[in-house]
């Protein structure tokens, strides 16, 4: 076992890149998202208690279910992971902590990779398989159900709605442009298991994902995009969203022009780990969430 969850909660940032890329689009989540950082704020945030006795015993209960291997919390936490570290082009090169001024995107062109669309389509989809692999884990379902997955959604909020907001604009609209859910179900309905397997996402999370061959899998993949695709479109008629406007509220953090928004989402790709953070939050909530019940 790697970090403990207090660790990791400990050690979620609370001023960088990625943290400034959600907060330019926490309006979609009504701004009710806050970057609640540190296992012990957590527990008070959530919890509403403030005497130690009370944090203490809650605390050495979520801690206790996290490394309690027969609950699943680990692997969900690994799956928020290892889905934002693949790939990470420019993943050695640090911002700092504060930003006094916007990031010149040419910067870093020559060292951009722009994905193809069914590289960013299939990457897309994966991120939504691992989501609903680390919800069936989190609540305790054995069997990855689709159905599930599409009745949870829309009963997101706070850091799991921020990552579905994440991964709606900066791996959906601004990659791959408007009405990019058309995009993605056709460019995945012409991905081949071939194709599949040479993902790197997918070769590591592939023993997670249903299917006794990868023509199976990869029809599951497919069926998770499907079901997700409604709510997916219908948050996006809800915010108006478009490139466009997510490309307006980022020109406060990187200085680029309007006709590289491929690019700001090849950048953003390459140097954002939302879905870790906001997984690590997720993870956390539930934790404390539960243990506040137990002890």
């Amino acid at each position: 076992m790697g970090k403990s969850i207090q660790e990791l909660s400990d050690q979620l940032a609370t001023n960088n890149l990625t943290i400034a890329a959600l907060e330019s689009i926490n309006f979609i989540t009504n701004n009710a998202w806050q970057n609640v950082a540190g296992f012990e704020n957590t527990i008070k945030a959530i919890t509403g208690k403030s005497d130690v006795d009370s944090i203490q015993k809650i605390g050495r209960k979520a801690i206790a279910l996290y490394n309690d291997t027969a609950e699943g919390y680990q692997i969900a936490l690994w799956l928020y992971q290892v889905v934002d570290h693949t790939d990470k082009a420019l993943s050695t090169f640090s911002f700092g902590s504060r930003f006094n001024e916007k990031i010149p995107l040419s910067n870093f062109f020559n060292e951009l990779a722009l994905k193809s669309e069914e590289a960013q389509s299939l990457d897309l989809c994966l991120k939504l398989t691992a989501e609903l692999t680390a919800l069936c884990y989190l609540n305790g379902i054995s069997d990855k159900q689709i159905a599930y997955f599409g009745q949870s959604l829309p009963a997101y909020k706070n850091d799991s709605l921020m990552r579905m907001a994440g991964l709606v604009c900066f791996d959906g609209l601004l990659p791959l442009g408007a009405n990019f859910t058309d995009k993605v179900l056709s460019r995945m309905n012409q991905i081949t298991p071939h194709e599949l397997r040479d993902n790197l996402t997918f070769q590591k999370i592939r023993e997670l994902i249903p299917g006794a061959s990868d023509d199976a899998k990869l029809k599951f993949i497919r069926e998770v995009f499907s079901s997700a695709k409604d709510w997916m479109d219908e948050l996006v008629k809800e915010h108006d969203l478009s490139p466009q406007a997510i490309g307006k509220r980022l020109h406060g953090l990187v200085d680029f022009t309007d006709d590289k928004l491929d690019c700001l989402g090849a950048f953003l790709d390459a140097v954002l780990n939302y879905y870790e953070h906001t997984g690590t939050q997720t993870v956390t909530r539930r934790l404390i969430e539960r243990a506040a019940t137990e002890v």
